[in-house]
Order: C-alpha cells, then structure tokens, then sequence
C-alpha cells in the first residue's frame, strides 16, 4: 500500500491482494485520523460480502467471489467504544463482466490488479461508534476531536 496525505485529503493506493477495509483501517492508525469520510473509491475486488441491514438490526450478506469492477465506494473512519479501535464503515456498489451492478455495505473485499480511495480527513472531528444498549445498533456519535497541537 501506498498513500499521501494532501492538505485535508488522503489518497490510497492498494495493490493486488490488500485487504481493503483493513489496509483504511490501518492507514486511520497510522495518522491518528479522528475522522474521515471515504469520499471515493474505485479499482477491482474479489472475496467480499455484501449486506443489507434489516430494519431489526440484522445484516442479510450475500458473499462474492470475484473479481467484480468497483464503481463507487464511500464510508466512514470511526473508532469502536469502548475498545478504541478503529471501526471502517463502507458501502460499495460493483459490477461483473455483464455489467450487472449490486451494492450493499461491504465486508472484507481482497485487491485485485489495484484500488484508488481518497479519504477526507476531519481533524477537529473524533467520530465514535457505541453499541446502544443490548440492541444490535452501532450508534454514531461526534465529539471534538482531542487537541493534537502542542504550542
């Protein structure tokens, strides 16, 4: 994996094999990101899940195998409470050699050939998941990211 941080930006490039979400996840470690948005994501991925989330809370996933093209990518930086790990929220919409497209919330998901995202950082912004009670529902919450200046 390769990246660059310009300005409020960051933009990734994973190779053949990355692990998406974990390869974000550790980018987000990495540079202490608080918060960001996956504003765009594009390139080609094979053994990944794609899931609905019922209105009871639970997700319906379906599993591919690849490759399929991905056309659109966008997601969330979070931090899982009370761990304080980082929790990488993505939906993806693909499509396969017939041009058929599914989306969905995306689990897992290897490389293949290559993958571009670009991440928009929110520095002054900590973005937190909490589990609600005994539900099943991760809650988002946004607090002031903590000061990192150290004039």
């Amino acid at each position: 994996m390769e990246y660059r941080r310009e300005g409020q930006l960051l933009y990734l490039l994973l190779a053949d094999g990355e692990q998406l979400g974990d390869s974000i996840a550790t980018v987000q470690r990495r540079e202490g990101l608080q918060g960001g948005v996956v504003v765009s994501g594009v390139g080609m991925l094979r053994d990944f899940e794609l899931a609905y989330l019922t209105s009871e809370g639970t997700y319906l996933r379906n599993p591919f195998h690849g490759p399929l093209e991905l056309l659109s990518l966008q997601g969330s930086l979070n931090w899982r409470q009370p761990e304080d790990q980082p929790l990488v929220h993505l939906h993806g919409i693909l499509s396969d050699q017939e041009n058929k497209v599914v989306g969905g919330h995306l689990f897992g998901g290897s490389v293949c050939v290559l993958a571009e995202v670009t991440i928009l950082v929110l520095d002054g912004l900590r973005m937190e998941r909490h589990q609600q009670g005994d539900s099943r529902w991760w809650i988002q919450k946004l607090v002031d990211a903590p000061d990192t200046d150290s004039t």
